[in-house]
């Protein structure tokens, strides 16, 4: 579920894991600017440059950010 509503995705696009991620996770869109997810709280905030740490307003706390070469850009969906 992502924010209430069910969404379909290939197995290859998915990482389980049994615990949090320790640094930022950086989202890129081809449409859309980035942002990047908070790994305690999973609060978004739209991402400018290249951080090396980001501030959570909502969870007060301060945490690296994913490196850049760990990104990688899902394809929109087709029409």
């Amino acid at each position: 579920m992502v924010r209430d509503r069910a969404v379909i995705l290939p197995h290859h696009c998915l990482e389980i894991t049994n615990t949090r991620p320790s640094q930022w996770a950086v989202v890129a869109r081809a449409s859309f600017a980035p942002y990047a997810v908070c790994p305690s709280c999973a609060d978004r905030v739209p991402l400018h440059g290249s951080p090396a740490q980001l501030w959570c307003i909502r969870c007060q706390q301060t945490f690296g950010v994913e490196p850049a070469d760990a990104l990688v850009v899902p394809e929109d969906p087709p029409n």
